[in-house]
């Protein structure tokens, strides 16, 4: 496959006529971001603004709807999640947060397929933010079923007393537990919806199966890559628009070292993890 000249100069992890490289999980593969978020800032700082402005604004509409039906709740400075609430500002609360956070994280990662697309060289479109490689509804649909989980012990809330913190906790300590087990465990399902064109149970078959052995240092090394993403905060806030990008390109310099392909598979066809992929494959 000949790699158009404005993308020649973006890592990758094995060149044609040479063994491919180990299928693990490393922190060089932030540094693999870096260079590739250097390359184009224009790019990722255009794509994770429209991605959070969008998210966002639909999080403040959801605000707005909850603090309308509930006057007293203080939505804006505590997200709502107060004891006594009203079920149906609760409802409207969880749903709220479910699209806009799901809506927000399919967006990211149509830029973390851009990303896959590139290190394959492709060329990749600004309008897989939207499109997410024409699997929008898979994956906003995954991310909605990871949002209802997470949020629904939110929804005792106006069952409990005033002061009580129980379903608070629970909720948290179930956001505690996403981010440090199934994350890792779970983290390129939403790319192999994108690639493989298979079912969500598939795909988490497909991600645990790839990540076996290695949740600890998926773990660290997102979490490094996080940290690297909001040390733009430093610069008044605005040096993250150029930061931010290394979190949603990671994971895709990860999946492309897992799974080497030109183009997506057939629909239901899955890699085999058990031996190497071809050279320059």
């Amino acid at each position: 496959m000949e790699i158009p000249p404005s993308f020649a100069s973006y890592p990758r992890a094995s060149q044609p006529g040479q063994s491919p490289a180990p299928r693990v999980v490393h922190i060089g593969q932030i540094s693999t971001a870096w260079t590739m978020l250097k390359s184009d800032f224009g790019l990722w700082i255009g794509a994770v603004l429209v991605a959070l402005i969008i998210s966002y604004a639909i999080n403040f509409l959801g605000a707005i709807v909850v603090a309308l039906t509930a006057p007293g709740a203080n939505t804006f400075q505590t997200g709502g999640f107060s004891p006594g609430l009203p079920l149906l500002s609760a409802i409207l609360m969880l749903a709220s947060y479910v699209v806009s956070g799901a809506l927000g994280l399919t967006m990211t990662t149509g830029i973390s397929w851009i990303g896959v697309q590139r290190l394959r060289g492709l060329s990749g479109a600004f309008s897989d933010i939207f499109t997410v490689g024409g699997a929008f509804k898979q994956v906003f649909g995954f991310y909605c079923l990871v949002h209802l989980v997470v949020y629904l012990p939110f929804l005792a809330l106006p069952f409990a007393s005033p002061n009580a913190l129980g379903p608070v906790v629970i909720g948290w300590f179930g956001l505690l537990l996403v981010a440090m087990i199934a994350y890792p465990r779970w983290m390129l399902v939403p790319l192999v919806l994108i690639d493989q064109r298979v079912s969500i149970g598939q795909a988490l078959s497909t991600s645990a199966q790839a990540l076996k052995g290695q949740y600890l240092i998926t773990f660290w090394v997102m979490f490094c890559a996080s940290f690297l993403s909001g040390l733009g905060f430093i610069a008044c806030f605005v040096g993250v628009l150029f930061t931010a990008g290394l979190v949603y390109l990671t994971p895709a310099v990860i999946y492309h070292d897992f799974f080497r392909r030109s183009a997506p598979v057939p629909l239901g066809s899955m890699g085999d993890f058990s031996t190497p992929p071809p050279p320059g494959g």
